[in-house]
C-alpha cells in the first residue's frame, strides 16, 4: 500500500528547521527500513506570546490550518494510507484540519502519531469517526512544557496526562508491558460494538523509566523510530 507521511513542527520553529525536522525524519524511515514518502508541513515561525491572546492566535494559526487541511486532502486522495508525525502544536494544527475538514473521499486512512501534544486530555474521539483510524499519544510525566503552558493559554496537556476515556464506549485500560518496562502502552478507546461507527482507536504510550522532556521527541530520533515500529506493527496486524 502507497503510505505518505505528513511532518508537522510546533512553535519557536523556523521555516528552514520546520523543514529539516521532515528531512530527518525521511533519513530515520530510510535507515529503518521503511518505504514511504515524506512531505513537510513546515509553517514557519510562531512566537509563544501570541498564544496568550486568543484572536492573535487564531490569526496566526488560520491561515497554517487551510495549507494543512489542503495538503491531507491532496495526500489522503493520492495515497492508500497517510500518516501525520505531529510535534507539540502541530498536535493542534492537525486536530483543528481533521475537524473543520468534510469527511474524505477515502474515510479513515489517517493515522496520527502524536509527540508532546497539547489537545484537551478529555478530547471527544467521536468527531475524528470517518477521518482518523488511530491515534498514537506519546506522553511523559517530564515534559513540563505540556503540564504547564497550555493551560495558561486555553490548550490542552494530552502529551503530558494522556487521553482520557469516555467509559460508555470503553472495555478497559490495556497495558501493553508492565510499567517498570523502558515502554508503556495503554490503549484508552478501545470501540464495543454500540460505539459510535468508524471510531479511531486511541493509544497512549509512555517511558516510564526514562520519560522524555518535550524537545528529546525532536532532538532524540528514537521516540520517532518506536513510533515507525508501532505504526508498522498495527498495519500488519490490521491488514
Amino acid at each position: 500500500m502507497r503510505t505518505a507521511y505528513l511532518v508537522i513542527h510546533g512553535i519557536n520553529t523556523p521555516y528552514h528547521a520546520g523543514k529539516a525536522y521532515a528531512d530527518q525524519f525521511r533519513q530515520i524511515l530510510k535507515d529503518e527500513g521503511f518505504e514511504g514518502d515524506v512531505f513537510s508541513n513546515a509553517y514557519g515561525m510562531i512566537a509563544t506570546w501570541t498564544f496568550a491572546i486568543p484572536f492573535v492566535r487564531r490569526l496566526v494559526l488560520r491561515p497554517v490550518i487551510y495549507m494543512t487541511r489542503e495538503n491531507l486532502k491532496r495526500l489522503c486522495a493520492n495515497y492508500d494510507r497517510v500518516v501525520i508525525v505531529a510535534h507539540s502544536n502541530g498536535t493542534a494544527v492537525i486536530w483543528r484540519a481533521l475537524d473543520e475538514a468534510q469527511v474524505w473521499d477515502k474515510p479513515n486512512n489517517i493515522y496520527i502519531g502524536a509527540f508532546g501534544g497539547i489537545i484537551r486530555c478529555s478530547y471527544n474521539f467521536q468527531r475524528l469517526a470517518r477521518r482518523a483510524k488511530a491515534v498514537f499519544n506519546y506522553c511523559s510525566t517530564k515534559d513540563r512544557v505540556v503540564h504547564f503552558l497550555p493551560r495558561l493559554v486555553g490548550r490542552g496537556s494530552s502529551g503530558y496526562y494522556g487521553f482520557r476515556y469516555r467509559p460508555q464506549y470503553h472495555k478497559g485500560a490495556i497495558k501493553g508491558k508492565p510499567a517498570n518496562t523502558d515502554i508503556a502502552r495503554e490503549k484508552v478507546w478501545i470501540p464495543e460494538q454500540n460505539a459510535p461507527s468508524n471510531h479511531p482507536l486511541v493509544i497512549n504510550i509512555r517511558s516510564p523509566l526514562n520519560p522524555p522532556s518535550h524537545g528529546d521527541y525532536v532532538s532524540q530520533p528514537k521516540y520517532v523510530v518506536r513510533f515507525l515500529h508501532e505504526i508498522h506493527r498495527y498495519f500488519s496486524e490490521n491488514n
